[in-house]
Formats: structure tokens, C-alpha cells, sequence
């Protein structure tokens, strides 16, 4: 035997064999070597043939292949294996074929033929092995030949390799059965297969399926992770990881064909890890988009709440019930031009005024649609479902009044101690019940989480009558009866407002189920409503003195102002002919 090596040298032996090709340079494709270290010249003299010993492990230094020949100094030579089934064959020349014989470029070597037997080869000629497990039984120990121990039977008739199986001689391999094989091991099993005629093929097209399958595999993984979830992501990745390891196994143990699996297998792991990871940073940076996009209009629980289930805030708008809130400064204007010179302290007292009144809101589960200088506009029930969604806006309305009133407190003390004048702060807020579209509204550049419908158009009227009916809080018929009858609430009127043909209920709201239950409130409550009786019965003498008699109760519950707004109403009504059409409706498109 002998082992190419990468500097020249001389007197090396010529092979025993010939070599004929088919296909144009096909010597270029076989591992190629300067020189050679050789045999003792009295061993080369005797012997039949010359086979290289060379290998070339892969990049993880395991040994899967096998050179059929290789090229010394222009010169080829068969490998050991090759050699000796030549020899054993009695065969004198060794065919190279090439990928391309049939014409075109050749692309490397695609078989060799020695005798009657054709081995399949890769490109570079190398013998792709299919090992198997080390039986200590194929050995025989020098040592027993030496002192006779071996029949010969058990030799004659045989090939026998010579070889060295001590660590110390350097001569052990790595295979994927074994760490630790020796040399002479890897020969002989290369010569069985070629004896046995037991190939192990891979296909000229194998790295092209094998790209393709990993390609259409994990662009599917990926669409599949992508719209199914990661869950079924990973069962459907599961199984092709199954289904490719299963095939390629298929195809070692029954087809003798060689198809890596593991580069398929990487690829879809790769693809999942990398989709699932993108896919959730990506779902997180939405939910980091809805927080702080609702932080500042929601309570944080709720943020939270939404964050864990996005699909709730439909984009683009939604028909659904809701309440809107809309709450405004009476007489902000005089108020603001006592800090005409002061700009910085009424924006101090704005941010002092818009903090409690938010957090009223918030706290009740309220949503914060935006801040029109000294207004808020609110609403309950989106993007996240509320049930209570009227009597939670009742509550946050009568909140505002009561953190407005702390408020004025802290400014009447501040006031008395600096010496300024001091306006108190009263708000007129108007709330509604009804069918509106919320969603993101706005252009392509800027959108708000905003509503839209005519529920607003009637909260932000019902808003504006609170001054003319002298309340704070004036609630639409149907918020009403949506937030339920133990509320402190009156019926006032029913008006038709600007922009609206139908006539409106409309309430005062006084205060909460404590408020209702008192005997002052009831008795306001009872008297008023038999006052507005004889009022929309045009009994004016009747209704007048039914008003006038309402002073004291009035006050103590926190409608004298309703009461005079009335009293005036009704001997306007006395002294002016009466319409023809009078239905009670009072018509604030006109008035």
C-alpha cells in the first residue's frame, strides 16, 4: 500500500492497474498528492497491487467516506479497497465514469467500475460507507498465527487485511457507530460492501431536494406560525420533523439512498425558534403599542386586561352600545382671564382641575376620548366590554363633582391665605346611553381611539342644557333606564335639541342610591314631578304655584335652580298665547 502526501517524492511504485475513463478530464475531480510514502521495496517487488491507504474525514473528523482512488504525481492509484477487489477479481483495468459522459461539462465522477462490479461514488470518487457494528469475531490476532493457533479453515480462502489496532500506532478512526475504530476496520468494511455489492448512494439531486424540502417546509412552518400560533407551529414542525427522519431512515435501511436530515431538521427548528421569538416580540411590541396608547385614558388594570386580549380593540370601528361623557367649567372664560397675565398658573390649575376628574373616570372603568381645554370627553363599554357601562358613567359624573368640590376647598384656603379672589369651579356634564362607532378615526398620519355617532351629539347637548336647567348633571331617558331606578334622579323635561327631530327625556341626576333613599330627596322628587304635570297640562296657575311651593325641598336636595328656571318658564308661558301644537316638548333649537 501506499499514502499520498502533499510534498514530492521519489521512487514511488506505479499501480498495478490500468485506467480507462469515460468522459472528458475526469483524472481533475480525484483527490490529488505531490508524492507518496510507500512500501519497503522487497514488499512492493511482491506484491500483486498497490492501493492508497488515504482518507479524508469530514469537518467533525468522522469518518464517512472512502476514496475509490486518488492521484499521485498525475498518476492514478486504487484505493486499498479497489485494489484488492481488482486482485481478487483478477481484473486488469479500473473505469472511471463520468457525470456528463453522455456529453455536456462534466461535473465530477459519478462511478467506478472494477470486473464486473460498478460502485456509485460521489463527484470526487469517494465510496460513501454503511457501517457496521465492530464484531470481535472478524479479527485474528497476529499472535495466535505466530504460535499456530489458527486452523487453515479459518483463513483459506479468504481476504485478509493486515492491519494495527493499538492506540499507540496511531492508526484509529472515528465513524458515526464508533469513536474509536481501527483503520484497518474501515478498509475491510469498504471492501465488504464492495463484495456484497451493497451500496450506499447519494443522489446527484439529494442537496437539491434537500434545499427544496427545507425551502417549502419552512416557508409553511413559518405561515403556519405565523396564523395558527406557535402551539400548532410546533405540532405541525413535529410532525415534518418526524416525517423527514422518518423518510430518510426509510431510504437508508430499504433504498440504500443517502438524504441528510439533519439540514432539513436545523432549518425547522431555526425557523420556528426565529418565528416564534419574532412573532412574540412582535406581540409584545403591540401590547407595549396598546399601553402606552391607553395608558393615559384607562385604568391600568384594564390596559393589562386589554394587552392580554388585543383582538378586542378592533382597528378601523365597531358598532356598539355605549355612554358618553361630556363634562365642561361653566364660566371657565371669566375664570381664565384672572390669569391673563399668569399663563403658567392656569395651566397649573388645569393639570389641578383635569387630574381628579380623569381619575373619576378611569376608576370607574371609564375610557378617555380626549381634552378640549377646560372639557373632557369620556366613554364606557370600549374597547373593553361593560355591562354596567351607564350606571358606571352615573357614578363617575357624581365623582367629578364631589373631587371638584375638594378641589374648590384647597383653592378657597389657598385664596384666603394669599389674599386673591377666588371663583369657585362648576361643571355641567351631560351623559347618554346609546348605538355609536368607536374605533380609530382620523388620516393616515395621526388617528385617534375615538367615537362617533349620535349619542355624542346628545351628550355634548345635554351638556349644554345643564346651565339653562341650572343642574350639574343632566342624563339621557335611555342612560336612565340603563344604569336602573335607585339612582337620585329626576325627570326634567322633554326637550328637542338642536340636530335632533324626536323629542328627548332627559334627568337630572342629583346623587347616588343614599341620596335616593332620603325622605328630603323623595319628597323634592314626588313634588316636582307633579309640578312638571300640571306644567305639560298647560294648567300654568296650578303648575306656578305647585313650582313655588317646591323652594325648601328644592334647595335641600339641590334643585333650586331647576325650580327658578321653571317658575320663569311657566310665567313666560302664561303671558304669551299658547301654541296651538303644545305638547310639553320644550325646543331648544329656538329658545
Amino acid at each position: 500500500g501506499i499514502i499520498g502526501q502533499k510534498g514530492a517524492s521519489e521512487d514511488v511504485p506505479d499501480a498495478a492497474a490500468s485506467f480507462t475513463t469515460i468522459g472528458r478530464n475526469v483524472e481533475r475531480f480525484v483527490p490529488a498528492f505531490a508524492g507518496a510514502t510507500g512500501n519497503a521495496a522487497r514488499l512492493n517487488e511482491a506484491a500483486a497491487g498497490a492501493g492508497a491507504l488515504n482518507w479524508f474525514p469530514e469537518h467533525d473528523q468522522i469518518l464517512r467516506r472512502v476514496p475509490m482512488l486518488v492521484r499521485i504525481n498525475d498518476k492514478l492509484y486504487p484505493s486499498l479497497a479497489a485494489e484488492t477487489l481488482r486482485v481478487a477479481t483478477g481484473a486488469k483495468t479500473v473505469t472511471l465514469r463520468s457525470a456528463a459522459a453522455g456529453g455536456g461539462d462534466d461535473t465530477g465522477i459519478s462511478a467506478l467500475r472494477v470486473g464486473e462490479t460498478t460502485v456509485p461514488t460521489d463527484a470526487d470518487g469517494q465510496l460513501w460507507l454503511s457501517f457496521s457494528p465492530s464484531d470481535p469475531k472478524r479479527f485474528i490476532s497476529v499472535i495466535d498465527i505466530l504460535e499456530g493457533r489458527v486452523t487453515r479453515e479459518q483463513i483459506e480462502g479468504r481476504i485478509i487485511l493486515v492491519g494495527t489496532s493499538a492506540p499507540g500506532l496511531f492508526d484509529l478512526r472515528a465513524t458515526p457507530i464508533d469513536a474509536v475504530t481501527a483503520g484497518v476496520e474501515v478498509h475491510a468494511q469498504a471492501l465488504e460492501l464492495l463484495l456484497a455489492k451493497q451500496f450506499l448512494v447519494r443522489p446527484d439531486y439529494s442537496k437539491g431536494m434537500e434545499i427544496a424540502f427545507a425551502v417549502v417546509c419552512g416557508a409553511a412552518l413559518a405561515f403556519l406560525v405565523y396564523f395558527a400560533g406557535a402551539f400548532a407551529g410546533a405540532v405541525m414542525g413535529g410532525l415534518m420533523l418526524i416525517g423527514v427522519i422518518g423518510f430518510s431512515y426509510f431510504a437508508f435501511t430499504q433504498l440504500g439512498l443517502l438524504f441528510d436530515a439533519i439540514y432539513a431538521a436545523a432549518v425547522l427548528t431555526v425557523v420556528y425558534v426565529f418565528g416564534t421569538g419574532f412573532f412574540y416580540f412582535h406581540a409584545e411590541r403591540e401590547r407595549n403599542q396598546v399601553r402606552q396608547a391607553f395608558s393615559h385614558y384607562m385604568a391600568p388594570a384594564l390596559v393589562e386586561h386589554l394587552t392580554r386580549e388585543p383582538d378586542r380593540l378592533r382597528l378601523g370601528g365597531e358598532s356598539r352600545e355605549l355612554s358618553i361623557l361630556f363634562s365642561d367649567v361653566r364660566g371657565f372664560t371669566v375664570i381664565a382671564e384672572g390669569y391673563r397675565d399668569n399663563p403658567s398658573g392656569l395651566t397649573s390649575l388645569m393639570n389641578r382641575m383635569l387630574t381628579p376628574l380623569t381619575n373619576a373616570i378611569i376608576e370607574r372603568q371609564g375610557t378617555i376620548d380626549k381634552y378640549m381645554g377646560d372639557a373632557v370627553m369620556a366613554f364606557w363599554n370600549a374597547p373593553l366590554d361593560d355591562e354596567d357601562h351607564a350606571r358606571h358613567g352615573c357614578h363617575a359624573a357624581l365623582d367629578m363633582l364631589d373631587r371638584l368640590q375638594v378641589l374648590n376647598d384647597e383653592r378657597r384656603s389657598d385664596a384666603e391665605t394669599s389674599g386673591e379672589d377666588y371663583l369657585p369651579l362648576r361643571l355641567g356634564i351631560g351623559l347618554s346611553t346609546g348605538v355609536g362607532v368607536v374605533g380609530n378615526m382620523g388620516s393616515d398620519l395621526r388617528f385617534d381611539y375615538s367615537v362617533l355617532g349620535d349619542v355624542v351629539n346628545l351628550s355634548s347637548r345635554l351638556e349644554g342644557l345643564t346651565g339653562h336647567y341650572g343642574v350639574a348633571i343632566l342624563i339621557s331617558d335611555a342612560t336612565h333606564r340603563a344604569a336602573g331606578g335607585d339612582l337620585a334622579a329626576i325627570e326634567v323635561d322633554l326637550v328637542r335639541v338642536k340636530g335632533r327631530e324626536q323629542p328627548e327625556r332627559i334627568w337630572a341626576l342629583f346623587g347616588d342610591a343614599a341620596l335616593a333613599g332620603s325622605e328630603r330627596f323623595q319628597r323634592f322628587r314626588d313634588g316636582f314631578g307633579a309640578a312638571l304635570g300640571r306644567y305639560r297640562a298647560a294648567e300654568w296657575d296650578a303648575a306656578l304655584a305647585a313650582f313655588e311651593s317646591l323652594a325648601s325641598s328644592a334647595d335641600a336636595a339641590g334643585g333650586a335652580e331647576l325650580v327658578t328656571c321653571f317658575i320663569d318658564r311657566v310665567q313666560e308661558l302664561k303671558d304669551a298665547p299658547l301654541p296651538e301644537d303644545w305638547d310639553g316638548v320644550w325646543n331648544m333649537a329656538t329658545k
